[in-house]
């Protein structure tokens, strides 16, 4: 029997039911910066009266001191809970301010405090707590959790990772990294919470605060299946494609592989060479032509020694490549890992006659043990860019197209504040197995509101194109997009489920945050880590789920495992029941195993992270002044 508990990182109230005043005057529509800048000030929808009646509300301005033309209302800590919350940070705020241990994050938007437990010269330990209502068990509380904070003057290193507890005291992968966050959290709780709870209410009430953390049922997602060759299923998807041949091959084409490299490291292309044959590493990988049935071999394969990375050099070979009457190809270059400038121009060099890349560093290639385990990753982006299919996921959903939603926003810096100078937006698209289908820009432009215009427009053609194919269509946006822009994706929606042909789709918007407030500890297994497709609710449309953990079948800790990711259902046009959302929620994580870049990728789902590649390539494109390059309508070449 499996552990179906999670202990949330989140301390309930004692009581859950109070009163406190604030000081409220009516709204008439003046702004923030009209009142007092010594007071705290927000908007908030309250009765206007005692009694409570929902027709009877409208909106005030609040503040939590006595403040002239401000009147004073008693509260009840469920008649608005956010405006509970605010008092609550307001009080804590208040309790703490005056220590030394304090510090406060610059432009949050958040109710966060963060207090400080230890010191280093790389930076600081710190606790952060935030009021939280959490809605599934209906508690007031706080959320805590530890973060390193590294000192802006201070370069990343090997300590401050292991100061971040990503990397253990022999500065190795922290395969402890659940235990060592708990630990520091139990610090806490034992030496530093006392100075802050109880507060006082200001009504001669106190308010405290339990000291473990609340328990929650946990469920479990189904573990991610992989169909290759033959519709032939697999736990695995290295052992699938080994055992059975990949999902789809490349069948009678010609093929060349171009190796550009540094004359000085001539040796080490050979060494790449014979591991992409599979005759080096044979029972990690058994090469191109074995695996993934590409020809790979000697008539196929063109060199090109450079005497130095310098990309002039580069100009040549490009015009001998592209004159080249070969029906499909790929440049395979080597090149120093710090020489990043290199790597993206050589990338996008080619990206302007449409061919595909894969870089590999020569550290990598120096270093045989790493090369024995990537060396079957590096083929599989290979055959991927190619134009393979490698495998697919099973999915929940069938005849589902799902878009994940990148952005690629230029930013400059004007009165001290980061505004957006040109707007640029993508999606990628995928269906529910995971197969890679294009990627589409959905919006391009220095101006907001053509902006707007544009994701409205784009957005309808990619689902009328697609209507035929497809019954649903699940938008995947990452954590930072932005309020209108959700809006507007919402409002395209609406209008399309007024045509005709579009009535009957089903259209679902999740937003998908990989770096979230949450945190858990599976409290019955000593290493405290969930297993792997864990899930709890946190209300009626948000869930924590695990995309890692342990396995069903072995609860030894293989590696540092990272913390849940939180997915809410921001809009449907449907009425949806559990168990159709909780099909919606094993696509995402399906998705997670849908990943092209290697065997052993990151756990994160392709909807989230191909959109997150393509950002960091247009970004150092950008930032480089380098051409830009169209990027539709080829095979996943980003990976």
């Amino acid at each position: 029997m499996y552990s179906n508990k999670i202990s949330l990182n989140f301390l309930a109230f004692e009581p859950q039911n109070f009163d406190f005043e604030i000081y409220r005057k009516e709204f008439k529509g003046e702004q923030r910066k009209d009142f007092p800048m010594d007071n705290i000030f927000t908007k908030k929808k309250m009765p206007v009266t005692n009694d409570q009646n929902k027709d009877n509300w409208q909106h005030y301005w609040i503040t939590f001191k006595p403040t002239k033309r401000f009147e004073k209302f008693t509260c009840n800590s469920k008649l608005n809970p956010y405006l509970t919350l605010d008092f609550i940070y307001y009080r804590i705020f208040e309790k703490i301010k005056a220590e030394s241990l304090l510090i406060i994050p610059q432009n949050s938007f958040r109710r966060v405090v963060c207090i400080k437990i230890d010191s280093h010269k790389e930076g600081d330990e710190t606790i952060w707590i935030e009021p939280y209502y959490l809605k599934s068990v209906g508690q007031f509380g706080i959320l805590l959790d530890f973060e390193f904070k590294k000192s802006k003057n201070i370069p990343f290193s090997r300590e401050v990772q292991r100061l971040s507890l990503s990397l253990n005291e022999n500065y190795r992968v922290n395969k402890n990294f659940y235990i060592d966050k708990y630990n520091k959290i139990k610090v806490f709780l034992k030496n530093y919470l006392i100075k802050i709870f109880p507060i006082d209410l200001n009504n001669g009430f106190d308010l405290d605060v339990t000291r473990k953390f609340v328990v929650i049922p946990a469920k479990f997602l189904e573990i991610k299946k992989y169909i290759v060759f033959s519709n032939n299923e697999s736990n695995s998807q290295f052992k699938g494609v080994k055992n059975f041949g990949p999902l789809q091959v490349l069948n009678k084409i010609n093929i060349r592989y171009y190796f550009i490299f540094h004359e000085s490291f001539k040796p080490y292309a050979n060494d790449l060479v014979r591991a992409l044959k599979g005759e080096t590493y044979e029972y990690t990988f058994s090469g191109l032509e074995q695996m993934f049935k590409l020809p790979f071999r000697r008539e196929n394969i063109v060199g090109f020694p450079l005497k130095d990375y310098k990309i002039e050099e580069i100009g040549n070979i490009k015009k001998q490549i592209e004159n080249d009457n070969v029906e499909k190809k790929i440049v395979i270059f080597i090149h120093p890992k710090e020489n990043s400038d290199f790597y993206y121009k050589i990338k996008n060099k080619f990206m302007q006659i449409r061919i595909p890349t894969q870089g590999v560093t020569i550290e990598l290639l120096k270093n045989t043990d790493e090369l024995k385990w990537s060396a079957s990753s590096i083929g599989l982006q290979i055959f991927a860019k190619l134009g393979g299919k490698p495998w697919k996921v099973k999915p929940s959903n069938n005849k589902c197209l799902i878009l994940g939603l990148g952005q690629a926003h230029k930013f400059v810096k004007e009165n001290g504040r980061h505004i957006i100078e040109k707007f640029f937006s993508y999606s990628v698209l995928i269906d529910s197995s995971g197969l890679y289908i294009d990627l589409d820009i959905l919006g391009k432009t220095d101006k907001q509101e053509e902006y707007f215009k544009q994701i409205s427009e784009n957005l309808e053609k990619i689902v009328k194109k697609h209507h035929e194919k497809f019954d649903k269509f699940v938008i995947h946006t990452p954590f930072k997009i932005k309020r209108k822009e959700i809006e507007k994706i919402i409002e395209t929606i609406k209008n399309l489920l007024c045509e005709d042909t579009l009535s009957e789709k089903e259209f679902v918007v999740l937003k998908v945050n990989t770096k979230n407030k949450f945190f858990g500890y599976n409290i019955d297994i000593n290493s405290l880590v969930p297993y792997e497709s864990t899930y709890i609710e946190l209300s009626n449309k948000e869930y924590l789920v695990w995309f890692e953990g342990l396995q069903f079948h072995n609860t030894k800790t293989l590696k540092r495992y990272s913390g849940p990711i939180h997915i809410e259902f921001s809009y449907t046009n449907k009425e949806l029941t559990k168990t159709e959302k909780i099909a919606y929620l094993q696509d995402v994580l399906n998705l997670s195993g849908a990943n092209w870049r290697g065997f052993n990728a990151k756990s994160l789902p392709v909807s989230i992270f191909y959109p997150q590649l393509v950002s960091r390539f247009i970004k150092e494109f950008r930032d480089r002044n380098l051409q830009e390059i169209s990027i539709s309508n080829l095979p996943p070449w980003f990976l």
